[in-house]
């Protein structure tokens, strides 16, 4: 039987479909007509078959289209927004730069352009800057035009592309905050099984959902107090502490987040936080939320390796920062800072960097010059963040 079915939507094929134009061909016009695939009859058929089979298609993606694990695209699209869980949205990639200008300069955002030497995707101004009041350095924050995770290393950005009278040059002290591209159906189909909750219900999990659709917050995470004693992390009974983070130069509204957290915050718990804004309650009353951002705790490195001179390329050192720092960041708030992860991941035969045959020391902290070889504990409201600018690498 084909169709909907006790056990799902059966297709029927373009054979099965020309057989049964054959079979009433024959029981209404002429038992013997000869309905062969060379013949005009039989030519007509398969033109049926096919076009027939293309509706039965489009009726199969219909049926699928409310099955998460069949959907795809925009019908995953429609399942989340079910769900309540819409897709992660591209982002560009964020860095703070020391700017120097001129007395009296001014621009507008999104006109200041620069570029990593060598490089093409280009950087521009986030944010709108003076008239500055006297000759010096600045920080702004740039954003790259293109979505997604463009880098741009410490100390790389440096090349203006667009020269603008009284703006003298760009440099960026730190990486940037790389940005994300369209999330992918297979991590959207993870992420909403992960996040599945009731539509409007006042939980931490839609909380944390909720959160993590404010316009440039990167993690969040929401922490409950459901005793009436206070706990060890200072959080009071009764209450609830949401800890976002949003980058190392914060870049998401205040208001957005506590009005996030209002939406969808537990019913007779206060919140708790080092941080407030005041949101609006559908009766239009001000109703002040308090939540963290989370502490940023700025990991050095060390590392000395050894390696395969014949194989190991002229820019080798930088790859292997760039590896340590992209398996860094990859931790999430509260994440522990596990020393074998970063000592492995620049090793060749672990997919790491040509030539890297051995990480013989890895010396870690939160300090320049770190000397420590245990993993580093990070706490609820702590993110560790790891940066290129922080980190040596010694060819032993």
């Amino acid at each position: 039987m084909a169709g909907v079915t006790s056990t799902g939507f059966v297709l029927k094929t373009i054979e099965d479909l020309k057989q049964e134009i054959e079979d009433d061909e024959h029981a209404t016009i002429d038992a013997g007509l000869n309905v062969d695939a060379d013949q005009p009859v039989g030519m007509l058929n398969a033109i049926f078959s096919k076009r027939l089979a293309e509706l039965w298609e489009l009726a199969q993606t219909a049926y699928n289209g409310f099955d998460p694990n069949a959907a795809e695209d925009r019908q995953l699209d429609n399942v989340g927004a079910l769900r309540g869980t819409p897709r992660g949205v591209a982002k560009r990639s964020l860095v703070s730069c020391t700017v120097n200008l001129n007395a009296g300069f001014t621009a507008a955002a999104q006109t200041m352009f620069a570029h990593v030497t060598g490089q093409d995707p280009q950087w521009r101004n986030r944010d709108p800057i003076g008239p500055v009041g006297s000759t010096g350095n600045y920080t702004l924050v740039f954003e790259s035009v293109d979505y997604g995770p463009i880098a741009a290393n410490s100390g790389t950005l440096v090349a203006i592309t667009s020269p603008i009278t009284g703006w003298n040059s760009i440099t960026n002290p730190l990486d940037a905050e790389l940005g994300t591209l369209v999330e992918e159906d297979p991590e959207y189909l993870t992420r909403q099984e992960d996040e599945l909750t009731a539509a409007g219900s006042s939980t931490v999990d839609s909380m944390r959902t909720d959160l993590l659709e404010v316009k440039n917050v990167l993690q969040a995470f929401v922490y409950e107090n459901t005793t009436l004693a206070t706990d060890g992390d200072g959080r009071p009974g009764k209450s609830f502490e949401a800890v976002i983070y949003d980058g190392a130069v914060p870049t998401a509204s205040d208001v957005d987040i506590a009005q996030a957290i209002w939406d969808s915050h537990p019913s007779g718990a206060e919140s708790y936080g080092g941080t407030s804004a005041v949101a609006t309650d559908k009766t239009g009353k001000p109703r002040t939320m308090n939540f963290s951002r989370a502490t940023v705790q700025n990991v050095y490195l060390e590392l000395d390796i050894s390696i395969d001179s014949t194989k190991f390329p002229s820019n080798g050192i930088d790859l292997v920062k760039n590896t340590v720092v992209a398996e860094g960041n990859t931790l999430n708030l509260a994440d522990e800072v596990v020393a074998l992860d970063l000592r492995s991941c620049p090793l060749e035969k672990r997919g790491g960097v040509t030539g890297v045959v051995d990480v013989v020391a890895l010396r870690l902290g939160f300090t320049v010059s770190p000397v420590g070889t245990v993993n580093l504990p990070i706490t609820g409201r702590q993110i560790a963040r790891f940066d290129t600018s922080r980190v040596v690498v010694n060819i032993v």
